[in-house]
């Protein structure tokens, strides 16, 4: 089929009951002008732990002190706890309404301070012990009234194929995490967030509220209200956070309090149009690997559904893509900017990172196509490698050395 167009459309499309979005642009060729030479991460230096028969999807991961992993898996069992060989641990199946049991799991969070791993239920907003000992119903509520954290550090919370992680963090006992607002159309009432910390004593402190820094979408993304970039959040080591900004296109750095200290600027964006077939590349083969081989839509047929999505809902979405896609803090400090790779059929999930250093040195690292990393450390990254027949396995790697260019 020959797909020729190349009228200018928005994001977002709707394929059945499932959803599916990604966006972002920024070409290889957009590299910073300075200071730390490209990396490439060979294919030999991702170690694979393992994975489980009953892992269907990995939603999320949180590594142990031991080197042993806990898995959110996307259906029953929610839980998988695999040893650093490889062998399952433990299972939990928790699906229900009762004491300890879960509706909507979407992320795990490590809690040091107490000694446990939590995992997020995004309809009882509250979280649930996973790990730690004491008793199986320990949980904290969300005491501020407000409904479940959004993720605001990567446009993944809208792929419903994968579950959708949440954004929440652990520092030093304190539980850090986005605040959505409501009443504004979908993606144009993120913009509108604080990111929020309850205190171990479960008192809430609003630090920065989204929309007083980076300001109205509007002066970019004129009259988009559905479907536009927003602002995404990380949280370092240390407490302090960090915000792309999509309407400068740069980073600002905030202290633990939420005390604005530093401005990073970034490579010139690339302002790329939104077209049918761009999305469709980026979005037909995610959605092949996510279904059943009975259920998979036909490619003209998906296509048109794409195009049919774009002419109802055009004047909802931005014109443009964003530049980034994630954003993640690793234990030294240094920020991770996942690159938008239209051709990749990963819902956009780039290979490409751009990394800047705490002082603000910046270059491009290139992970292979089959892993996909998901949690930052001091000298390690976790994530998941895709092997044969699409098998979700638990990876790492060490954090390649940053050498000046």
């Amino acid at each position: 089929m020959a797909r020729i167009r190349s009228r200018v459309l928005g994001v977002g499309l709707a394929a059945g009951a499932s959803l599916a979005f990604g966006w972002g642009c920024l070409s290889s060729d957009s590299d910073p002008s300075g200071s730390l030479a490209p990396v490439s991460v060979e294919p030999q230096a991702i170690r694979v732990v393992g994975t489980s028969e009953a892992v269907t999807t990995i939603v999320d991961l949180m590594p142990l002190d031991d080197d042993s992993v806990w898995i959110l898996n996307n259906a029953d069992p929610f839980l998988v706890h695999l040893s650093s060989d490889g062998e399952v641990l433990e299972l939990q199946d928790r699906r229900g309404e009762g004491p300890g049991e879960l509706a909507w799991p979407s992320t795990l969070v490590r809690d040091e301070a107490r000694e446990r791993v939590w995992v997020l239920d995004a309809v009882y907003r509250d979280l649930r012990v996973v790990d730690g000992g004491g008793d199986p119903d320990e949980s904290i509520a969300l005491q501020d009234g407000s409904e479940a954290p959004v993720h605001l550090s990567s446009y993944e919370w809208l792929w419903m194929n994968n579950g959708g992680r949440v954004w929440m963090r652990a520092v030093d006992g304190d539980l850090i995490y986005a605040r959505p607002s409501f009443g504004a159309p979908w993606l144009y009432s993120l913009w509108a967030t604080s990111v929020v910390r309850i205190d171990p004593d479960g008192s809430t402190e609003s630090l920065v509220s989204t929309f007083d820094t980076v300001g109205n979408p509007d002066s970019r993304f004129p009259g988009a209200t559905r479907f536009l970039p927003f602002p995404m959040w990380a949280v370092c080591s240390d407490a302090s956070l960090v915000l792309y900004d999509p309407n400068a296109h740069l980073l600002r750095k905030f202290t633990a309090a939420g005390d604005p200290t530093e401005v990073v600027g970034l490579p010139p964006a690339r302002a790329v149009t939104v077209t049918t077939d761009r999305v469709f590349t980026s979005v037909y083969p995610h959605v092949l690997r996510h279904r059943q081989f009975t259920n998979r839509p036909d490619e003209d047929e998906f296509y048109r559904l794409v195009e049919r999505d774009y002419e109802e809902r055009a004047d909802e979405f931005a014109e443009v893509f964003p530049e980034f896609v994630h954003i993640d803090c690793d234990g030294r400090g240094t920020v991770w900017l996942q690159r938008f790779d239209p051709e990749g059929g990963q819902m956009g999930r780039g290979s490409e990172w751009l990394r800047v250093s705490p002082e603000g040195a910046q270059g491009v690292v290139r992970f292979p196509d089959s892993f996909r990393p998901m949690q930052f450390y001091r000298d390690r990254i976790w994530g998941i490698s895709r092997g044969d027949f699409d098998v979700d396995y638990v990876a790492w790697t060490e954090i390649p050395l940053a050498n000046d260019s």
